[in-house]
């Protein structure tokens, strides 16, 4: 999907090896948008590495997202050899990307996977996207875009919605994301002697074991290979990050980072409230000080500025979240959305107090407010909001809506179902059954939504 959002490319083959992955994609077509009726895209069901060692096709990306590679016979997607028959399938610009999940993983292990890798291609990156995820792209050529070019293809109207759909608004917000240079890959794969190669599957045996290891006492270095790529180099990130996109803005670069590490959502959960970047931040801002001291001291004083802005933020962001989460107080709320109004969990738990007192005018006003996050968790809630309050108005059309849109966004909660096969009864038992029938698929131990058919 994410591919196909970018109007420059022409064709996509996807090579699965397992039809019933294919067979399950229309119960997805809610996230993915339907990838597989886009006329560019063409469905192959074969292995692979077969596919590529004898298709003769050359392509200007190819992306590797197996299963786990603690899965028997996953392994063989990460070798050496895998990886000369992708080199030999890239055109001579071409771009490989590797998927690596870096959960029950030791660093040992991710040192190989890279080494491997960096046998193949002489270029390598690596993103860090998500606290348990890795992207690796690598090349044959040193990886470069000029940065009008790629500026304008991140936002492009569906490119833009994929990002936002992840919390990235910005293409200069990727900065925060990018955990090592080509020279930091060289420094870090070093000393490894070992590659995962197809006559000794060394990853298939490691990987088990890593699960084991890291699921004792003794695993937590599962956290430390994101940290240890930041570590490496701190202050010369940015300078490798304008090598890969030539032209682009050094000062507004670094307060769109600021902005973006700031103003990410804590998680919220059963446990309190998490913050599970609080490290890399640490280390970004460290890094990027001593970069700018380097290499742009005039810049020194307003960087130091933009950080005490942002440390303010995430103090008061937690206060704010601590304080929602402990009251139903309309006054309390009102206080805490008065002081930080684009705060989402705010938003919502303002639209819930009002919808409460019965001013619906208010209260959609704030649920509408929080749509402007369509990564946070209150989207979804701000749908739910913005539907119930159409139906009290007697608006059914949009109340119907605002429900398929909850849908689209996250059918794997069970209420905007609920809600809309609630309205549909009495009245209209085709389209009742549909709706439930979807919601089962989707949530099949949902007792309630069971409970609606007649």
């Amino acid at each position: 999907m994410a591919m196909l959002t970018h109007p420059e490319v022409e064709s996509l083959d996807i090579i699965e090896i397992e039809r019933a992955v294919m067979n399950a994609s229309p119960y997805f077509e809610s996230i993915n948008l339907d990838p597989l009726r886009d006329p560019r895209a063409h469905v192959v069901l074969d292995d692979a590495r077969v596919y590529l060692t004898h298709s003769g096709q050359t392509y200007d990306v190819i992306t590797s997202e197996p299963s786990n590679p603690w899965m028997a016979g996953i392994s063989n997607l990460f070798t050496a050899d895998f990886y000369r028959i992708v080199r030999g399938r890239l055109s001579p610009d071409g771009v490989f990307g590797q998927w690596i999940q870096i959960y029950e993983m030791s660093e040992e292990t991710f040192r190989v996977i890279l080494a491997s890798i960096h046998d193949v291609f002489p270029n390598v990156v690596v993103f860090r996207p998500a606290v348990g995820d890795a992207m690796v792209l690598a090349s044959a050529r040193p990886i470069q875009v000029p940065w009008q070019t790629f500026e304008s293809r991140f936002m492009g109207e569906r490119s833009l919605a994929s990002f936002q759909r992840v919390n990235l608004s910005n293409p200069l917000q990727l900065f925060f994301h990018f955990y090592a240079s080509e020279n930091v890959v060289n420094n870090f794969i070093a000393s490894v002697e070992l590659r995962n190669t197809d006559d000794n599957v060394w990853l298939e045996y490691r990987m088990p074991r890593n699960m084991l290891e890291i699921s004792s006492p003794r695993g937590a270095q599962e956290q430390s290979i994101g940290i240890t790529l930041l570590k490496a180099e701190p202050d010369r990130r940015l300078e490798a990050f304008a090598r890969m996109l030539p032209g682009v803005p050094h000062e507004t670069l670094v307060r769109e980072t600021l902005a973006y590490q700031y103003g990410m959502e804590l998680d919220v959960g059963l446990m309190g409230i998490a913050d599970p970047w609080a490290t890399a931040r640490d280390l970004l801002v460290s890094g990027l000080r001593s970069e700018i001291l380097r290499r742009d001291a005039a810049l020194d004083a307003t960087f130091e500025h933009w950080v005490n802005d942002g440390e303010n933020r995430m103090r008061n962001q937690t206060a704010a979240i601590q304080k929602l989460i402990s009251t139903d107080d309309p006054a309390a709320i009102h206080e805490v959305v008065n002081a930080m109004p684009d705060l989402p969990i705010a938003q919502i738990s303002m639209a819930n107090a009002l919808y409460r007192q019965g001013d619906l005018q208010s209260a959609e006003t704030w649920y509408r407010n929080a749509l402007g996050h369509p990564s946070s968790k209150g989207y979804y809630d701000a749908l739910i909001g913005l539907g119930t309050i159409a139906l009290r108005r007697g608006l059914r059309n949009q109340a119907e809506d605002f429900y398929e849109r909850a849908i689209q966004h996250n059918p794997y909660q069970p209420m905007a179902f609920r809600n809309l096969a609630l309205m549909l009864r009495g009245n209209d038992a085709v389209k009742l059954r549909s709706v439930v029938e979807r919601g089962l698929v989707f949530n099949p131990d949902d007792v309630q939504l069971r409970a609606i058919l007649p």
